[in-house]
């Protein structure tokens, strides 16, 4: 009954990712959680489309939001699908990708492909790059890639600045609370933790010889445990029956 529940809703799931559209890309702004910076991130330019926040601001990048066309600094990072600017003017997280597609993967599977796991993150301070994040430093992505299957798939619900601890927090697609230091892009507490224990992430041929040392051991230790027994059972025979001269 499981695997026909599996199956109904594999076959569903496929049916609401299949209908998946990226949506439009165009130019937006965000604000500083104190308002008094925004960044603005152009779309590049098409022909025959006007684009007013182009025609406002000159440049991707972070400016006071007093009006300013002056900016306080850029960045040539290309369009990211969301910025989450700090209200210190100096740091900012650019979010590269809504959703992640994977397409045709087996991630692990025969024959075996690596998981798929793209840049997902960009930690920026004053226009410099800091630090690149990619999907396998928030979440499992050998476990995302293998239990999704084809299709596209968010991997983040919310995400947010802790302007107190100077922390960039995310809930990702199963609940669990991400933080990143600000400043280096680091990873608060370590990396993931991958859900395949050392004995799942072996292949086959390295479970099939496992297994046999198993066995082995396990044949050893009856074959120990019988010699044992016998041994205290001629002893015991012996001692009934002295040896006489």
């Amino acid at each position: 009954m499981r695997w026909l529940v599996a199956i109904l809703a594999f076959s569903l799931s496929g049916t609401v990712l299949s209908a998946y559209e990226e949506p439009v890309l165009t130019s937006y702004t965000r604000l500083s959680a104190n308002k008094q910076f925004l960044f603005v991130m152009l779309h590049p330019p098409r022909k025959e489309i006007r684009d007013p926040l182009a025609e406002k601001y000159s440049q991707t990048g972070l400016y006071r939001n007093d009006g300013s066309k002056k900016s306080l600094w850029t960045v040539e990072a290309g369009y990211s699908r969301e910025v989450y600017p700090a209200s210190d003017g100096l740091h900012a997280v650019l979010q590269h990708l809504h959703v992640i597609g994977i397409e045709g993967r087996k991630c692990g599977n025969s024959p075996e492909e690596p998981p798929v796991d793209p840049v997902v993150l960009s930690f920026y301070a004053s226009g410099r790059r800091v630090r690149n994040v990619r999907l396998s430093e928030v979440l499992d992505h050998e476990r995302f890639c293998k239990e999704l299957g084809p299709g596209w798939h968010g991997w983040m619900n919310s995400a947010s600045i802790d302007e107190a601890e100077k922390h960039f927090v995310l809930v990702d697609r199963d609940g669990k609370r991400v933080a990143f230091d600000l400043a280096s892009g680091e990873r608060i507490g370590g990396p993931v933790q991958l859900a395949n224990s050392a004995v799942q992430s072996m292949g086959a041929k390295g479970r099939t010889e496992l297994g046999l040392v198993l066995v082995l051991l396990a044949a050893a230790g009856f074959v120990s445990v019988i010699r044992s027994f016998l041994r205290s059972k001629g002893n015991a025979v012996a001692g009934r029956h002295p040896p006489t001269s």
